[in-house]
C-alpha cells in the first residue's frame, strides 16, 4: 500500500508587475539534476522512472527533506487496532510547473509506504471503509517540524501544514536579502490537499460507502474511485486507486495525472480569487498578463482535455467538478470583467470551465472523536507556564506524555498548534468539545487569566456534566488553588497540597511523578474506551 499526500500552492507573483523578489532558478522545467540546488528544500533530482508524457516538468523535482520533517515517524500508528499500519516514509520532493506559466503551480508530494517498523516488510492489514478513512485521518495528524521560514522552525502537522509551508517556500523563492512584502504573501497561499490510497487487491475489503467509482472503461480498466471526507471543519479529496501488477505503466500515468490534475484545478481556482480580489490587475500587454495569459491557456487546456496518457482526463474532471467549481456563479460575471483586456480565446476557455456548477457528492460523516479508539487530550495553561508544553524540548511534561502514550493512540493538543490565519477562540473550543481529557496545568498565571478561568475551564466543567470529559489538574506552582471551589473539591497531581516546582525539583523525582501522570492517563483512557459501542 502506498498513501500519497499532495499539497498545492499556486504561486501568482511573476502574474504582478514590478515583483523583483521571484527567482527563476532553479530553471524549471528544465533543472540540471545533481548540480541544482533550491535553498531550505534541497538538490534537484531526476525520476528514477522518467517523467510523463502530457506533464514535461514532471521529470525533475526538488528534494523536500529539508522543509518537512516527520518527528518520530518510526513510533506512529495509523488506524485502529487490530487494523493498524505503520507508515514508513518513502518520498519528499517539491514540483513546480514549467517556465512558461510563471511557475504557478506548485506542489509538495509525501508518500509514505504502509507496513511494519522499520521498513515496511510486515503484512499490511486488510482495510473495509470506515477503517480506511480513519488510515487518512490519522495520517493528516501526523506530527512534524517545518522550515526554515521567517518565524524558524514550525510544528505542524499534515493537516494544519499550509501556511507554514507556503511561508517556507516563499522564503526559499526569494532572493536573499529581499524583504517579502504583505502583499507578496498574498500571492503565495495553499490550495486543499489530496490522498492519494493506491492499495493491492487483498488490501483493501471494501471502499468507504460514499465513494464514487469511475468507470473502469474511461481509467483504462483500472479501479479508481473517490470519496469527499469531512473533518474538523473542513473538506478533502480522498482517491483509491487498485494496483493492477499487469498494467503497472498505467497505473503510474493515473497517479501522477491524478495528482496534476487535482493541483491544476486548486491553484486556478485559487488565481481566479485572487483576481476577483483585485490583488492580482489583468493589464493587457504588461509581462505579468503575458505570463498570466499562458497559465490561463494552459491550465484550462489541461483541465479539458478528454483523454490522454491511457486514461479519460474528463472523467476525473467529472468527479472533481462535482464537488467542487473554480468560482460561484455569482462570481462568473465579474470574473468575466476583470478578463475583458484578456485575448477572446482565453477568456472564453476559463468562462466555459469556470462556469461548471458544482454538485451535491456523497460524503463520508465527519469523524466522530467519541468513537474510535483514538483518546484526545486537550492541554490547558498559561502561556507563562509554556516550558511545560515545549515540544522541542526533550525533557517537557508533554514531551514525556506524548512519548509515552501516542503509541497508545492518545492524541494531545494546545494552542501552539493553532496557524496563522484561524480564529483561535473557535479553535480551541472546538478541541475542548472534542476532547475526552483535559491536562488542566494551574499555576497563580493560570488562575489569574480570565480566559483560562472563565472560558477554558467553565467550559471543561459543562462538557464533564455533558458527557463525562474528563478533567485533569496537574499544580505546577504555589498558588491560591485552594480558594478555587472547582480545584478545591478536585483530585489532582501531585496532591496533598505539592507542587512540582517546590516538591519535584529533583530530576528523579519529577521522571517519577511524570511517570505516575502518564501511567493514570493510561488507565483513564482504558475506562473511556471500554465505556464506547
Amino acid at each position: 500500500m502506498l498513501l500519497t499526500y499532495q499539497l498545492p500552492l499556486s504561486d501568482a507573483r511573476r502574474f504582478v508587475p514590478d515583483q523583483p523578489t521571484r527567482l527563476v532558478g532553479p530553471d524549471w522545467p528544465a533543472p540540471i539534476p545533481g548540480e541544482e540546488f533550491v535553498r531550505s528544500f534541497g538538490p534537484v533530482e531526476r525520476r528514477r522512472r522518467g517523467g510523463h508524457e502530457e506533464f514535461h516538468d514532471e521529470i525533475a523535482y526538488a528534494e523536500a527533506k529539508g522543509a518537512v520533517r516527520f518527528d518520530r515517524l518510526e513510533a506512529r500508528a495509523l488506524g485502529a487496532a487490530p487494523r493498524t499500519i505503520h507508515p514508513v516514509l518513502a518520498y519528499r520532493r517539491l514540483l513546480c510547473s514549467g517556465r512558461e506559466q510563471g511557475a504557478a503551480v506548485v506542489r509538495l508530494e509525501v508518500g509514505f509506504a504502509a507496513g511494519g517498523r522499520r521498513g515496511g516488510t510486515a503484512r499490511v492489514p486488510t482495510l473495509a471503509g470506515q477503517d480506511a478513512v480513519q488510515v487518512a485521518l490519522d495520517l493528516l495528524e501526523l506530527p512534524l517540524t517545518v522550515g526554515s521560514g521567517p518565524k524558524g522552525r514550525v510544528k505542524s502537522s499534515l493537516w494544519t501544514l499550509g501556511k507554514p509551508f507556503a511561508d517556507v517556500y516563499q522564503r526559499a523563492s526569494t532572493a536573499s536579502g529581499q524583504a517579502i512584502s504583505e502583499a507578496e504573501r498574498g500571492l503565495v497561499l495553499p490550495c486543499e490537499p489530496l490522498l492519494l490510497f493506491e492499495y493491492e487487491g487483498d488490501e483493501m475489503a471494501s471502499l468507504p460507502s460514499a465513494a464514487r467509482a469511475v468507470d473502469p472503461s474511461r481509467v483504462g480498466g483500472l479501479d479508481l474511485a473517490f470519496v469527499w471526507v469531512e473533518y474538523r471543519r473542513r473538506q478533502f479529496g480522498l482517491w483509491f486507486l487498485r494496483r493492477d501488477r499487469e498494467q503497472e505503466p498505467l497505473c503510474r500515468r493515473l497517479r501522477l495525472g491524478l495528482c496534476r490534475i487535482h493541483a491544476e484545478h486548486q491553484v486556478l481556482k485559487r488565481t481566479l480569487s485572487i483576481l476577483l480580489s483585485e490583488d492580482l490587475k489583468y493589464v493587457r500587454g504588461s509581462k505579468g498578463s503575458d505570463l498570466l495569459d499562458a497559465y490561463l491557456a494552459s491550465a484550462t487546456r489541461v483541465l479539458q482535455r478528454d483523454e490522454h496518457g491511457g486514461f479519460s482526463h474528463a472523467a476525473i474532471q467529472e468527479v472533481v467538478s462535482a464537488y467542487e467549481a473554480v468560482v460561484n456563479p455569482d462570481e462568473l460575471a465579474i470574473l468575466s470583467a476583470r478578463l475583458e483586456q484578456a485575448r477572446r480565446q482565453i477568456r472564453l476557455s476559463v468562462e466555459r470551465y469556470s462556469g461548471r456548477a458544482a454538485g451535491t457528492p456523497a460524503t463520508v460523516p465527519p469523524a466522530s472523536p467519541e468513537s474510535g479508539d483514538t483518546i484526545r487530550v486537550v492541554v490547558s495553561y498559561s502561556h507563562a507556564d509554556s516550558a511545560y508544553v515545549d515540544e522541542s524540548d526533550k525533557y517537557s511534561l508533554l514531551s514525556y506524555l506524548r512519548g509515552g502514550l501516542e503509541r497508545d493512540r492518545f492524541r494531545f493538543w494546545h494552542d501552539k498548534r493553532i496557524q496563522t490565519g484561524e480564529l483561535w477562540d473557535a479553535c480551541i473550543k472546538e478541541e475542548i468539545d472534542a476532547a475526552d481529557v483535559a491536562l488542566v496545568l494551574v499555576s497563580q498565571a493560570f488562575l489569574n487569566s480570565s480566559y483560562c478561568t472563565n472560558v477554558e475551564f467553565q467550559r471543561f466543567l459543562k462538557e464533564s456534566r455533558r458527557r463525562n470529559l474528563t478533567v485533569y489538574p496537574i499544580l505546577l506552582s504555589p498558588c491560591d488553588w485552594e480558594s478555587q471551589e472547582w480545584l478545591a473539591e478536585t483530585q489532582f497531581q501531585p496532591g496533598m497540597g505539592a507542587t512540582i516546582e517546590t516538591h519535584y525539583a529533583d530530576p528523579g523525582k519529577r521522571k517519577q511523578l511524570c511517570l505516575d501522570i502518564l501511567k493514570e492517563l493510561r488507565a483513564i483512557g482504558a475506562q473511556i474506551r471500554a465505556t464506547r459501542p
